[in-house]
């Protein structure tokens, strides 16, 4: 009888699969796309400053964007070696990242999240972390509570929006960069992890 159920609990789980919804954020020239489920917006962009790290496991890219209204972004991706992956869940790599005093989510699904993140210069931050993926972790900010707000309702019309409207925002090459990536966050903290084998001890 069990085996005669099989076909029927593979299809299931199947089709749970498949339900499940996604979320993730692309960067071409030109232009910046974030998809969740089946919705789509994309932002139009100018790159004005590329920087790359190498911290040995984790490969970082930082890019200052220019969005279509003349506002600016910064769109950070940091990758692992294959070896490696995050240790944390997307929250608290955020808050390593950027030392955050206090983080107040504004949006989650899906792995798509929007936070105010309050940092240790007491200003506000307006941030867009997704991570569907141990090994990657990609975050947008620096953009004004109203382009947040717009974002979101873009790809879910039932976002609420964010609370504080007195934030960072980024006019120019010299203060784009507000995260805080270092070897000893990385390697010590850590933030990443060398891959759990399953099965192992």
């Amino acid at each position: 009888m069990l085996h005669k159920n099989k076909p029927l609990i593979t299809i299931v789980m199947l089709f749970s699969l498949l339900g499940c919804g996604s979320s993730s954020i692309t960067y071409m020239p030109q232009h910046l796309a974030l998809s969740l489920n089946e919705t789509k917006t994309t932002l139009q962009t100018t790159l004005v400053e590329q920087k790359l790290e190498n911290y040995s496991n984790l490969y970082l890219t930082h890019r200052l964007l220019r969005l279509g209204d003349g506002s600016f972004v910064v769109y950070e991706e940091a990758m692992t070696d294959e070896q490696f992956e995050f240790e944390h869940t997307t929250t608290r790599a955020t808050s390593i990242v950027f030392d955050t005093k206090k983080m107040y989510k504004v949006y989650a699904n899906n792995h798509l999240y929007a936070f105010q993140l309050l940092l240790p210069n007491n200003k506000m931050l307006n941030l867009i972390a997704q991570q569907d993926d141990t090994q990657e972790l990609k975050f947008i900010y620096g953009m004004s509570t109203k382009k947040l707000d717009q974002i979101l309702k873009h790809i879910d019309k039932n976002a609420k929006n964010a609370y504080y409207k007195d934030v960072i925002t980024i006019d120019n090459i010299e203060n784009s960069l507000w995260s805080n990536w270092t070897t000893w966050k990385i390697h010590f903290t850590p933030l990443i992890t060398p891959i759990r084998q399953l099965g192992g001890l």
